[in-house]
């Protein structure tokens, strides 16, 4: 699973629209590259110093994705161990466990686990706190049962906890990735067949 990754700093404040993230999602299952700029987008609306969407699929690679934002000064490679070790560690960490229990419903982390029991995990102690991640703004989706996606914008401990109002916002955000995320499956199956058609025709 390969990582893509940008700088994005903590904006104050909102920026952009709900109607402008939606555009970018829409982008981005045309051209999987482009996730990152709606990562980018999303994260300056929601406050965040930074966000990842990471799809992960076993039983298919060629559908696994790594997207990571707001890391300007680690490594390619950090950044992808980092990817690699929250994929390792998603039945350690507490919220993950939650949003497998309640599928394509945000929340924020402290709606569901208390700081106590997130700074114990292994997910905190191996990677959020190592990347500077005390807070996150998350949703989870179960598409196939050995493989997981997940989309998060994050804060640090200098920050505010998310509210409500922003999970409700990320709500109305759900319908559109979940069609976005059916587009590009249906995109990249489009392209197996066109590409098993070319290699058919080569062979004539």
């Amino acid at each position: 699973m390969g990582v893509d990754s940008s700088d994005t700093g903590v904006a104050a404040g909102h920026a952009g629209s709900l109607l402008d993230l939606v555009g970018l999602l829409y982008d981005a299952a045309a051209v999987p590259e482009r996730w990152r700029y709606f990562l980018e987008a999303g994260a300056r609306y929601f406050g965040a110093f930074g966000a990842n969407f990471v799809r992960y699929d076993p039983i298919h690679p060629e559908y696994a994705l790594g997207f990571l934002t707001g890391y300007g000064n680690e490594t390619i490679e950090q950044q992808s161990g980092a990817v690699q070790l929250f994929v390792n560690l998603r039945h350690c960490d507490p919220r993950l466990s939650y949003g497998f229990d309640h599928p394509n419903k945000p929340f924020h982390c402290r709606q569901v686990v208390s700081s106590d029991i997130l700074h114990t995990s292994r997910s905190y102690l191996e990677v959020l706190r190592p990347f500077g991640v005390e807070y996150s703004l998350l949703v989870m989706f179960r598409e196939r049962p050995d493989g997981f996606t997940g989309l998060a914008f994050m804060r640090g401990p200098q920050d505010e906890v998310f509210g409500q109002s922003e999970v409700d916002e990320m709500g109305e955000l759900v319908p559109h990735l979940q069609r976005a995320l059916s587009i590009q499956d249906r995109l990249a199956t489009m392209d197996q067949r066109t590409e098993a058609s070319y290699r058919v025709l080569d062979g004539l």
